[in-house]
């Protein structure tokens, strides 16, 4: 940067002009790419299971696979960026599967019970994936749901969609189903975060595994055991998960109306993590979801004073909540007034705007 300069700049002076400007150093988020048609399956899948409980989740038995590498870098590059740029597709890297050096394994669970661990020779074809299905999807459905009413996830992979897959599915269908799922969305399934809890343990041994024998080995002994408060607490996660997909759409409105009505992008990043707090919590029924969705939209073109005002009623709002069971729901009561309040912003929007 000094070559050519008049003047050299220290790293200490780029360091502190870089933090007065807000861009702080950040380590790099890693998210799978999403398309806008990834986007709206997505929202349209946290939607349409948005009644789902814990009750619910616990009859789905979650599958996947995974790649370990024998030897991995750190991977923990850093960048700098402002506050509200954390999911901004410029500031993320993109995840793709690992190359050679490897091991890909299968695994599947439940709330109820682990599933088998199988270690894939090279890599999953639907012929492979027929084999797993018939050796330890059936099995494990019938053993764990002996009523029928389990349901079998997986994703979109091609192995999994093959024509031969689909009729295999079919010839089962009386005993369970399998649930349909977004395309390109891992951090749905409960598994990815077992695969982590894999490789931490794995990465912790001392000695490091030398070979892929000894990776395998060390794998399935992680597997084995993995405490049953860590696979339970993840399916139970499900409907949390969901609320902050349907949610994610009003955050990122938040942040931009933050830009809008005050130039502060910190703050529409606070404002909008807030909101997200207070929804991934509330059980948000699709009219409610829509309701509240409303309400900001409204709010992006109204003034700061008036944005503060209606920020206002929303707290009324909010303060209805009611306490049902062990999750907080909007009261109908609540869920009327908000509809009322709505004709109102309309009319007062028409007036003033």
């Amino acid at each position: 940067m000094n070559q050519g300069a008049t003047k050299s700049v220290s790293q200490s002076t780029i360091q502190r002009t870089l933090l007065r400007l807000g861009l702080r150093s950040r380590r790099l988020v890693r998210a799978p790419m999403l398309t806008a048609v990834h986007r709206r399956r997505r929202l349209e899948f946290a939607r349409q299971y948005s009644s789902w409980t814990s009750t619910e989740w616990r009859q789905v038995a979650f599958s996947d696979e995974s790649r370990f590498m024998l030897h991995r870098t750190d991977g923990r590059w850093r960048i700098r960026r402002e506050t509200s740029e954390r999911n901004h597709p410029a500031t993320i890297a993109g995840t793709v599967q690992a190359g050679g050096g490897s091991i890909m394994v299968w695994g599947m669970f439940s709330w109820h019970s682990l599933g088998s661990l199988i270690i894939v020779e090279g890599t999953m074809d639907q012929y492979k994936y027929a084999s797993v299905l018939a050796d330890h999807v059936h099995p494990y459905m019938r053993i764990v749901f002996p009523q029928d009413d389990g349901i079998f996830q997986q994703d979109n992979a091609r192995c999994h969609t093959a024509a031969s897959v689909r009729a295999w599915f079919e010839e089962h269908q009386d005993e369970f189903t399998v649930l349909p799922w977004p395309a390109n969305s891992p951090d749905l399934n409960p598994i990815e975060h077992l695969w982590d809890h894999l490789d931490r343990v794995v990465r912790a041994m001392d000695p490091q595994p030398r070979n892929l024998a000894q990776l395998a080995t060390a794998l399935e002994s992680a597997w084995l055991n993995i405490p049953e408060n860590t696979f339970r607490d993840l399916c139970d996660s499900l409907p949390a998960r969901l609320a902050a997909v349907r949610s994610a759409k009003v955050t990122d409105s938040v942040i931009e109306l933050g830009k809008t009505c005050f130039g502060a992008p910190a703050f529409g990043y606070t404002l909008a993590k807030i909101s997200e707090w207070i929804l991934v919590r509330i059980y948000i029924s699709p009219v409610s979801e829509m309701t509240i969705t409303f309400v900001f939209a409204y709010a992006t073109y109204l003034t700061a004073e008036r944005f503060l005002g209606i920020s206002a009623v929303v707290a009324v709002v909010l303060y209805g909540i009611t306490l049902s069971g062990n999750k907080m729901c909007i009261s109908p009561k609540s869920e009327s007034l908000v509809h009322t309040l709505l004709k109102i912003m309309a009319v007062w929007q028409f007036i003033y705007a």
